[in-house]
């Protein structure tokens, strides 16, 4: 919400229908956008902004258009540029990637690269140890426990391998974003 803030100005309907247009696999409420706004408020991250108007509500009630303050900006750039819990990363890197400006790029390429090691490292301690390899879970002789957790483990590197996958095209696109290649002005002969 913050971030949508740091963008433009709006109102709480306004934040709430650009949050669930940006962010579809997230859905807030009215009732929940109030209570971001409340606590952002709360926070001095966020203030009316007393030099617009936005008419009325349905109800007649005026509508208050809110803005990030100065600290609400600073807040933002440190969140971009905080690295993620790897439990809640994807959701969370999504987030900082949609609502990242350009100036936040070079934060988010360092987040990405972060979190890249971040994933390699959990990957290999998940492929460690003594455990059967893949292909020998199918004998008989390896208790049901180890085998499941083999599996379970496969699997979490398998996301990993996504996230990482992910992580690597984000970072080409955005550095491309920054650097554009020259457009050709010349005619071709």
């Amino acid at each position: 919400m913050l971030g949508l803030l740091v963008e433009r100005s709006g109102y709480g309907y306004d934040l709430q229908l650009r949050f669930n247009e940006r962010f579809r696999f997230l859905s807030l409420s009215e009732k929940v956008t109030y209570k971001v706004i409340d606590q952002l408020r709360d926070e001095g991250w966020i203030e009316r902004d007393k030099t617009k108007e936005a008419g009325k509500t349905e109800r007649g009630a005026p509508r208050v258009i809110y803005r990030a303050t100065p600290a609400g900006r600073e807040e933002f750039s440190r969140w971009i540029a905080e690295p993620c819990e790897i439990s809640i990363a994807r959701e969370e890197v999504h987030v900082k990637v949609v609502l990242s400006q350009p100036p936040d790029w070079p934060r988010v390429i360092e987040l990405t690269e972060k979190l890249e090691k971040t994933c390699l490292a959990a990957m290999h301690e998940l492929q460690a140890g003594g455990r059967p390899t893949f292909d020998q879970l199918s004998d008989p002789e390896i208790p049901w426990d180890v085998v499941a957790a083999v599996l379970v483990d496969d699997a979490e590197c398998a996301r990993l391998q996504g996230m990482i996958d992910w992580l690597q095209r984000t970072r080409i696109v955005v550095r491309h974003r920054m650097n554009p290649p020259a457009r050709r002005t010349g005619r071709r002969a």
